[in-house]
């Protein structure tokens, strides 16, 4: 394959964006989500596809590298974001892969990456997550949403960035169950200046293929649309979330009884109408983006690639945010959708995430390395899915951002089995008949065989999930990434 031959490809990210969240995924009209819609309409929608960890930072390592988390090292992050694990140096995430092939690429908005390598060009912001409520100088490390935006907002309007952070001393701002209306309007939005950095990208002239990753912030919390976005939902769309069946049952799996909300059914509704309203805020700007390609003739020769770091409770049986196995984290919305089309529409295969990575490469005209334990989806693209499908998806999470508690996953076409490391707890459930994994059939004699397979399924993604990262201390770089080929 010569250079003028190779594709683009863009890259777009959402934080914490549950699968429930389209017209796509979910047929229901109400969703004002008609961009990514058609983009879905045109390509691949992957309707089972999961994370290969809960959190942010390690779930991006994956989709970087196309490795498990236990294989490159990023398997948790701390409270204190600078002192989370970042890529070992040897990594070679598909971006560096790429540039070595001769793409352009780019990096606009949230990634997560410490440090970021593998870009010709970088715009980038840090998190906009809800604890940090300072303009600087944060215990929390870098919080706050950064100098590169800062700077263009400055520019912009002087004094706007300071307005983000005079609002989080407000009563109404609670952390992660804020759901307020921002302060500053769409046009100075984070997001919306995520999508311009990403355009300016677009416009610039150069010959080789491009390779652009496009991570927008929301809808991680806070919940903060600007307006109209924080009032285009109706509380009847949106609706209230999934409720325990027995909210005094102490042994009942889904949360505390009082969880994050209590009885204040209007804060939650708020906040699940103005998270929704985010989404839609990105539906418009990948609008945008997609409108670009177009106008600048670059979409009939562009693999558009759209899916999320991981999902979101939202409510969702008194529980918020992420870091565990239930399907409204795991499973994250995921189209693909390349210049000639998709030869299917959807597929309810079981795929991984971090299978973008092999699947970008080889779309590039690159050997998927044998490091790459995980697998190309453009089989499925081009209609070829009786042979490509997974026997069980394999997700992992270290919790409280510690080392200490560990916990893998496996989700096969019925059941879903969780092995809990650090105290031998296991967790088995029905998809089928329990979708909302209310019962743990862990210790139920009749599930017996079920749960050892299950077990044995584990041990062997483990094992065949290739060599894990290098341990040594002080590793020839060199030698390690001439492995890693």
């Amino acid at each position: 394959m010569t250079m003028s031959d190779r594709p683009n490809v863009l890259l777009i990210t959402t934080d914490q964006q549950r699968y429930d969240t389209l017209g796509a995924t979910t047929g229901e009209s109400w969703h004002r989500t008609p961009h990514l819609d058609a983009l879905a309409g045109e390509g691949v929608l992957f309707e089972r596809s999961y994370v290969q960890n809960p959190v942010c930072m390690p779930s991006r390592a994956s989709l970087q590298t196309g490795r498990y988390p236990h294989q490159h090292g990023v398997d948790h992050m701390k409270r204190e974001i600078d002192d989370s694990p970042g890529l070992p140096p040897w990594e070679l995430t598909i971006m560096e892969r790429l540039q070595e092939a001769g793409y352009r690429t780019g990096g606009t908005g949230k990634l997560h990456m410490m440090p970021p390598k593998g870009f010709h060009w970088e715009r980038l912001t840090n998190g906009k997550g809800a604890r940090w409520r300072e303009f600087e100088g944060s215990e929390l490390g870098r919080g706050p949403l950064g100098p590169t935006y800062a700077s263009w907002l400055e520019h912009k309007r002087p004094g706007a960035y300071e307005e983000i952070y005079e609002q989080r001393q407000e009563n109404a701002y609670r952390d992660y169950r804020t759901a307020i209306t921002n302060v500053l309007p769409v046009e100075e939005y984070i997001d919306t200046w995520v999508a311009e950095q990403a355009i300016e990208f677009l416009h610039d002239p150069h010959s080789d293929p491009f390779f652009l990753w496009c991570g927008f912030m929301s809808p991680h919390g806070p919940v903060d649309p600007p307006e109209p976005y924080d009032a285009i939902y109706d509380e009847d769309d949106v609706g209230m979330p999934n409720q325990r069946p027995d909210p005094t049952d102490p042994a009942s799996p889904k949360g505390a009884a009082e969880g994050w909300w209590g009885d204040d059914e209007a804060l939650i509704l708020r906040w699940r109408r103005h998270y929704y309203g985010l989404v839609a805020l990105i539906d418009e700007l990948v609008g945008r983006l997609l409108e670009t390609l177009e106008d600048r003739g670059l979409m009939e020769n562009t693999v558009v690639i759209f899916t999320s770091d991981h999902g979101e409770m939202a409510g969702d049986w008194n529980m918020m945010a992420k870091g565990n196995f239930y399907e409204e984290v795991l499973r994250v919305p995921t189209i693909v959708s390349p210049p000639d089309g998709g030869a299917i529409d959807s597929t309810d295969e079981l795929v991984e995430v971090a299978d973008l990575a092999p699947t970008i490469l080889e779309y590039a005209g690159l050997d998927v390395p044998r490091q790459l334990p995980t697998r190309s989806l453009r089989p499925f693209l081009q209609g070829q899915t009786d042979s490509h499908g997974r026997d069980a998806i394999f997700s992992e999470r270290y919790y409280e951002r510690e080392e200490t508690r560990h916990a893998a996953c496996v989700r096969t076409d019925r059941y879903k089995y969780i092995h809990h490391k650090h105290d031998g707890e296991r967790e088995l459930y029905d998809l089928e008949t329990d979708p909302h994994e209310l019962t743990n059939l862990a210790t139920d004699p009749d599930h017996r065989d079920i749960l050892n397979n299950h077990q044995k399924l584990l041990i062997d993604r483990l094992l065949r999930g290739g060599d894990s990262y290098y341990r040594d201390e002080s590793p020839d770089d060199r030698d390690i990434r001439s492995w890693l080929r």
